[in-house]
């Protein structure tokens, strides 16, 4: 078989258990829905350096996107034609590190390569610096299941003087990444790592030592970040002396699960746009200084900004942190979101006072018996709730602004909500799913604006009053789960109202 491919032309081929060297191969244009031509390549085991002959990589000047998995080490000569690569995806390998060109160790070549992916690898933090050292322009890393890198750091920055000592540079790098260290380059945008249990982000002592190394904040260019599954990586900035968080100050987003960190203060973020944080198990105190620009945060502690727009608890056994006054600083919080809050019995007071909040979704939250007797807040436009304990609702709790309401799989619910005529109404959505206790929907339970109602699984709801449905009305959906009475007398209704669904 001649190397693949033979021609500059070709636009796909899939080389499948053909016996040779190749365990899989496949060669694309627009594959997985991104653009550009893609080659990914699964070698078989025991292969050597001569399995690279197998491709004619002269004929992949266009390639933009290479994906290796269990390959031998890639030569630096091969990847030097590959003038369009973008991106390199390297899986299953023991060693990532580029090899020489004859005698040629000691030229440091660069190569265009913006996005690098290492997964599955037993390189160690040196071989990976090594590695990074060629590709002067890459914005994105993800590195996963790479259990031999233990620390991470950042590298010096190049001046102009240093970038004609091409040579000394690549030693200094190799040498000052010791075993398991990992030096990243400054000019990252993207950071992705997840399952490297052993890993920790070295400290910046001050001092001499691992001072090109200490921290991230030389990141200068760093605006997404996820780490997942990395248990020590915050470990060395979790005493009293860590004053200084570790992520630099341009970052926009940050994404942290899985971290064995109790304390966690996060004080130089001034750009920080979206938190994450989630099962963080032994975090019990976390302190955020304020972010103008923050919108959205989805942590099991909250951050009391008066910028934040979305509110959401996870999980979150209590909800106390947000009780009380501490509630009325979050002035612009437009959605609030409960769910599994196993603990959640009461909304918390003072609710309605939030002037802004256009959404509040409450779900798998079995504690929670009632709404606030105060009521909620009169810029509510949508409610939602799932799987609650509720067997009716307050008179008069829902605002006037609301438009949407749904409820479903609240099992002891037996009223819906009522309106009254003497107020004026919005709602213009009404949904009941799955709440076998309610028997009768009531007139005044259909306010007059509204132009949606959708029954479904209440098979309890014999018949809908004869007299109350509202003249707005324009969609009846009684289609799933009801009693057969129900749906014939909506039948009847065929040609009074525009959509009937039975």
């Amino acid at each position: 078989m001649p190397p693949i491919p033979w021609t500059s032309s070709l636009f796909s081929t899939e080389i499948a258990e053909t016996g040779s060297t190749f365990e899989k191969l496949t060669y694309s244009k627009g594959r997985y829905e991104k653009p550009g031509l893609s080659l990914e390549i699964w070698a078989a085991d025991g292969a050597d350096s001569l399995f690279w002959k197998a491709l004619a990589f002269c004929n992949l000047s266009a390639l933009q996107r290479l994906y290796l998995s269990n390959c031998p080490p890639l030569p630096l000569n091969i990847i030097q034609m590959l003038t369009c690569l973008q991106c390199l995806t390297i899986s299953g390998c023991s060693s990532i590190v580029l090899s020489p060109i004859g005698g040629e160790s000691h030229v440091r070549y660069e190569f265009p390569l913006e996005e690098l992916c290492i997964f599955d690898s037993g390189a160690s933090g040196k071989e990976l610096s090594q590695l990074l050292s060629h590709f002067p322009r890459l914005t994105t890393l993800e590195i996963a299941h790479c259990e031999m890198i233990t620390e991470v750091g950042v590298s010096e920055q190049q001046s102009g003087s240093q970038q004609q000592h091409q040579r000394k540079e690549e030693e200094e790098i190799v040498a000052t990444a010791e075993g398991g260290l990992l030096l990243l380059p400054t000019q990252l945008h993207k950071l992705s790592v997840q399952n490297c249990s052993q890993l920790r982000i070295v400290p910046n002592s001050g001092g001499d030592n691992n001072q090109a190394a200490g921290g991230l904040q030389r990141l200068c260019s760093l605006r997404k970040v996820r780490f997942e599954k990395c248990p020590n990586l915050l470990s060395s900035y979790s005493g009293s002396s860590s004053s200084c968080f570790p992520f630099p100050t341009s970052l926009e987003k940050l994404d942290l699960c899985k971290i064995e960190q109790v304390n966690m203060a996060i004080t130089n973020l001034s750009s920080l746009e979206e938190l994450k944080l989630t099962n963080m198990d032994a975090l019990t105190n976390l302190s955020i200084s304020p972010s103008s620009k923050l919108h959205t945060l989805n942590i099991r502690c909250s951050l009391l900004s008066t910028s934040l727009t979305t509110l959401n608890f996870f999980g979150s056994e209590e909800v106390e942190p947000i009780l009380g006054e501490a509630l009325l600083l979050l002035t612009s919080l437009q959605e609030l979101v409960f769910v599994y809050c196993d603990k959640l019995q009461f909304l918390p007071a003072g609710l309605h006072k939030l002037a802004s909040i256009k959404y509040l979704g409450i779900a798998e939250c079995p504690s929670l018996q009632s709404l606030p007797k105060d009521g909620l807040p009169s810029s509510l436009q949508q409610l939602e709730i799932t799987s609650c304990s509720m067997k009716s609702f307050p008179k008069d709790s829902l605002p006037s602004s609301l438009q949407q309401l749904h409820i479903s799989r609240c099992s002891e619910l037996e009223l819906l909500p009522t309106f009254s005529d003497s107020l004026p109404t919005s709602l213009q959505k009404l949904e009941i799913w799955d709440c076998p206790a309610i028997k009768s929907v009531p007139k005044d339970a259909l306010p007059s604006s509204l132009q949606e109602l959708v029954i479904r699984m209440c098979p309890e709801i014999k018949s809908l009053p004869e007299d109350g449905l509202p003249k707005s009305l324009r969609v009846l959906d009684v289609s799933y789960g009801n009693s057969e009475e129900l749906k014939r007398q909506c039948r009847r209704l065929i040609g009074e109202i525009p959509i009937i669904i039975a």
